[in-house]
């Protein structure tokens, strides 16, 4: 049975480009806004939850190969990544920043 390598797990670059693209106007907003303590601790947060899926997607592909599970798991990340953030810019700064 052939491995797979370790750059299989880059292959979704076009999700990868827009979590990051998000996460730095996220980051954009944290810096600028009277709460930004407040959002500097929730990007922590995130990008820890970010860090366990992508070390479980990481595991599961290393012991089993790719498969339909790797796929719909990236995308579950990716999609909660993004409510959340959705969720936090809503929620955290109600007043509206300054």
């Amino acid at each position: 049975m052939k491995k797979k390598s370790f750059l299989f797990l880059f292959k979704n670059e076009n999700l990868k480009i827009l979590m990051t693209y998000y996460s730095l106007l996220l980051l954009y907003y944290a810096l600028v806004g009277s709460c930004w303590v407040q959002w500097a601790y929730l990007i922590f947060i995130l990008w820890i939850v970010r860090l366990f899926f992508f070390l479980l997607y990481f595991f599961y592909v290393l012991l089993h190969g790719q498969s339909l599970f790797c796929d719909v798991l990236f995308f579950f990340q990716f999609l909660y990544f993004m409510v959340l953030l959705q969720l936090i810019m809503r929620y955290v700064c109600m007043d509206g920043g300054d």
